[in-house]
């Protein structure tokens, strides 16, 4: 499992230097230069990449549209469709759905059904649940769906005189056998929220490669989207140049905004559209919403700050000579750098030896991370507390709790539950932990 962007342009290159065709990745987050290099380079040797369009809860003020590296146009993105035909999306409050969107994107979008399908459980090899859910669960239907075709028609894109095109080949003919609309989707709606429709596997084997002479190379993902880059460059009137190496990250940091903050994703309908089509206006609202709505770096406030023309005026020197009042002090209270926690140095059954048990523990020191919900639940993992033997879910554990601060977290033991509680699955009866 990848959940960083550096492990994740690790797992590119393994699957590159194995010679892999398609990689599936039920993951999502934000843009970066080092993940649209590696887009690049695996497209380049024609690795098909199919990527979960991201997921966000209906009546939330989260971003909607899709996340990286689905929004790259090289990726192809899995958009969710319900068995009733309707999109996964527009759910009641509260309820996970898929994203979708810009209208861009969608070019390079394909749709398969979720929630409630077969879901294999982490680490427990034999046992499949039938809830899976999230555009997560439609990614291996339609990566699936890829190699089948690759396989079926293996030797004839094999000998196309450059790898790139052998992705192209294989989303020609998803696409073109796709369901174009559904019971409760008409052909407007699936190609706005499921892009070229719901997936037909059967059919888009019946469709064979296409002509090297049809096939169409797409532009490189970059890491900030192209009307950015003209900004903070100097290239538009809206803001005077910067140096190349601060202007790549003033837009890089921008672009990683609107996947954090609803506010920025809906200031601007398409912006990792063509760059002309982006308006003076919506290039102005865009940054207004980033310095209203969102955190930007020191630097990048005082650019927007400067570009938008709300610098801070200089006070006019006092004309009287009274004492001026004094000046309230705000305490600054920065968070803990780093967070303890207590595990297993070696492996469990050392520590039942009383000769070893003294270097069986050890601390890691981990960065602190805003905002942890019990769990604990973060930016990038989730952990969910499930015994599969006994089919009970235990209460997540809240490592903000001051006692558990002060003693480094729960100390490690295979032999207690430390979450206090366990639900029964099915029948939602309750217990005491061991």
């Amino acid at each position: 499992m990848r959940f960083s962007t550096g492990t994740m342009v690790q797992g590119f290159n393994h699957a590159i230097g194995t010679k892999c065709h398609v990689l599936s990745m039920s993951m999502g987050g934000l843009s970066s230069a080092a993940l649209s290099d590696a887009i690049n380079l695996a497209y380049d040797h024609g690795l098909v990449l199919v990527t979960a369009a991201g997921n966000n809860f209906s009546g939330r003020p989260s971003p909607k549209s899709i996340v990286f590296p689905a929004r790259y146009r090289r990726v192809l993105a899995a958009c969710g469709v319900m068995a009733d035909g309707r999109a996964y999306a527009g759910l009641h409050d509260g309820t996970m759905q898929g994203n979708y969107g810009p209208e861009s994107k969608m070019t390079t979008a394909l749709g398969a059904y979720t929630p409630n399908v077969p879901w294999a459980v982490i680490d427990c090899p034999s046992l499949v649940t039938m809830d899976g859910a999230g555009t997560s669960s439609a990614t291996p239907q339609i990566a699936a769906a890829a190699a089948l075709w690759l396989a079926e028609h293996f030797d004839t894109v094999m000998s196309y005189s450059e790898p790139w095109m052998r992705v192209e080949a294989v989303r020609r003919a998803l696409f073109e056998s796709a369901a174009k609309s559904t019971a409760l989707m008409n052909a407007s709606e699936t190609r706005e929220k499921i892009g070229q429709g719901v997936l037909n596997a059967a059919a888009a084997l019946r469709i064979g490669p296409a002509a090297q002479a049809e096939l169409r190379q797409l532009p490189p993902a970059e890491a900030s989207w192209s009307w950015l880059n003209l900004v903070v460059g100097g290239g538009v009137s809206v803001a005077p140049a910067l140096p190349a190496n601060r202007a790549a990250m003033f837009a890089l940091e921008l672009t990683q905004m609107a996947q954090r903050v609803a506010a920025v994703d809906a200031a601007i309908a398409d912006p990792d559209g063509v760059t002309d089509e982006v308006s003076p206006a919506a290039r102005s609202r865009y940054l207004e919403a980033a310095l209203d709505a969102g955190t930007p770096s020191k630097r990048l406030k005082e650019w927007l700050e400067r570009t938008l023309g709300r610098s801070q005026s200089v006070a006019a020197p006092r004309s009287d000579t009274s004492r001026p009042h004094a000046a309230r002090r705000k305490p600054m209270t920065p968070p803990p750098p780093r967070r303890r926690l207590r595990v297993y140095a070696l492996d469990p059954s050392i520590a039942q030896s009383l000769d070893s048990v003294a270097v069986n523990e050890t601390v890691l020191s981990v960065s602190w991370e805003e905002g942890l919900k019990p769990g604990p639940v973060g930016e990038y993992l989730e952990v969910v507390d499930v015994d599969p033997a006994s089919d009970l879910i235990y209460d997540p554990v809240d490592l903000n709790q001051p006692h558990l601060l002060a003693q480094d977290g729960w100390p490690p033991s295979p032999a207690s539950r430390r979450s206090g509680a366990a639900v029964r699955r099915g029948n939602q009866t309750r217990r005491s932990a061991a």
